[in-house]
């Protein structure tokens, strides 16, 4: 086992190591914040071992009796929640997942929000604003402080905000959806992180699995990373799997929910990193740029290895790379610690990812450069616009007059003699 001190380090990279070998997650050197960064680790190595493994676990019985009582309560919350659901008269695509962050829903709602909004439709988020301090119902104005406007709303949201796409935040998103109404002109409404918010009808389901880790452990909150069971995705009208390696035609998973719910369609994807820039607008700087230079990254994300693969698959290896929790609020003494591995790299940048951009401090002299990544559908990019095209066509058809002429290109084949999925709870 690993010494307290060598769990603590930061080390340098090797060029054809993995990340798993040369580096481990770096805690926070100050109370608070180390102390959720062991936690967060001890949750990453039970939550995503091995069904197998944490079957041989001596705590497996309390594992299971802890998910059972989860499992009751949650299907009486629920039930709840349905009985209670609420619907909105403009179209709502909801985008979320099974399991606790790590499938890039929030690139995702990027994604789909510019193809929309290229497609002449008017595009707006509803959002919990996890993380953010705010309690009741506003749109997200992002202000030149993206600190505060992450504190104030959550980092998702100010992301998406910053970037160009109309957001509401709201504990309760059916208000947070009819006050946009008043202010957004018949929007389409993408509901970020949708698929246990039940108490938001929605039109169309959108649950993103990780390709090749899907469920980890393969247990329910809290020993393991699933927000409900296996059986809930029958809820969903669609699956994207997300981190699809980009020569794996058909992942496995692909062919198990095939099995398992045959009349719904399955699409892969993955992340391909295009670039970075200074901050979260500013001018582009080419990858060959960094290929070249000593860097020192960063990142506070639900998986802590995936930046930096993204990284090495595009030629990139970090002089250093600093990991903290996922939403990680970053401190003084958090930019202190990265500054001098920036000093002792001698770098020429610092990179991160942009949602913990919107959460940094202001960060003294060194140039900080956010990724930019892109989502492929490879080969089923054709497929996967034109089941959006039709299915969006009916929800527009349904909803009544167009709200800008651009709907009328969304109609489906047969025109209005086709029918709308009802609206349900999920």
């Amino acid at each position: 086992m690993r010494s307290q001190k060598a769990q603590e380090e930061t080390i340098r990279l090797k060029p054809g190591k993995t990340s798993e070998q040369m580096t481990q997650i770096l805690p926070p050197h100050h109370g608070k914040g180390r102390i959720i960064s062991r936690l967060n680790r001890w949750l990453f190595r039970t939550w995503w071992t091995h069904p197998q493994s944490i079957q041989n676990d001596p705590l497996y019985p309390l594992y299971t009796f802890a998910e059972a009582l989860y499992a009751r309560l949650l299907a009486v919350e629920q039930a709840r929640l349905i009985s209670r659901s609420r619907g909105l008269p403009r179209p709502v695509i909801s985008i979320g997942n099974l399991v606790v962050g790590g499938t890039g829903k929030t690139p995702m709602a990027l994604w789909m929000g510019r193809q929309l909004q290229a497609k002449g439709l008017n595009v707006t988020v509803l959002s919990g604003g996890y993380g953010g301090a705010f309690k009741g119902v506003s749109k997200v104005e992002v202000s030149l402080d993206l600190e505060k406007s992450s504190s104030l709303y959550g980092d998702e949201p100010t992301l998406m905000a910053g970037k160009g796409l109309p957001v509401w935040v709201g504990k309760d998103r059916f208000l947070a959806g009819k006050e946009a109404l008043k202010r957004e002109s018949s929007p389409v409404f993408l509901l970020d992180d949708g698929f246990q918010h039940l108490g938001l009808q929605r039109n169309l389901d959108l649950v993103l699995l990780d390709a090749l880790n899907p469920w980890g452990n393969g247990l329910l909150l809290p020993f393991g990373p699933l927000r409900e069971p296996l059986k809930n995705l029958e809820r969903a009208d669609a699956f994207i799997l997300t981190r699809t390696p980009s020569e794996l035609k058909k992942p496995p998973l692909a062919s198990f929910l095939e099995g398992r719910f045959p009349l719904k369609p399955v699409f892969s994807c993955h992340h391909r990193l295009t670039g970075f820039r200074r901050g979260l607008t500013g001018e582009k700087v080419p990858l060959e740029a960094l290929r070249t230079s000593p860097v020192v990254a960063f990142s506070g994300i639900a998986k802590p290895f995936d930046f930096l693969r993204s990284l090495q698959s595009v030629g990139i290896n970090p002089y250093r790379y600093h990991s903290f929790p996922d939403h990680h609020a970053y401190q003084i003494q958090d930019l202190e610690m990265i500054i001098k591995s920036y000093e002792e790299a001698d770098a020429r940048f610092i990179l991160t990812t942009e949602k913990d951009y919107v959460r940094l401090p202001p960060f003294p002299t060194a140039p900080v450069l956010t990724a930019e990544a892109s989502i492929d559908f490879q080969d089923d990019t054709e497929p996967f616009m034109e089941f959006l095209q039709e299915r969006i066509g009916r929800m527009l058809i349904a909803a009544g007059p167009a709200g800008s002429a651009a709907e009328g290109q969304w109609a489906p084949a047969g025109g209005t003699t086709l029918s709308m999925p009802e609206r349900r709870p999920s």
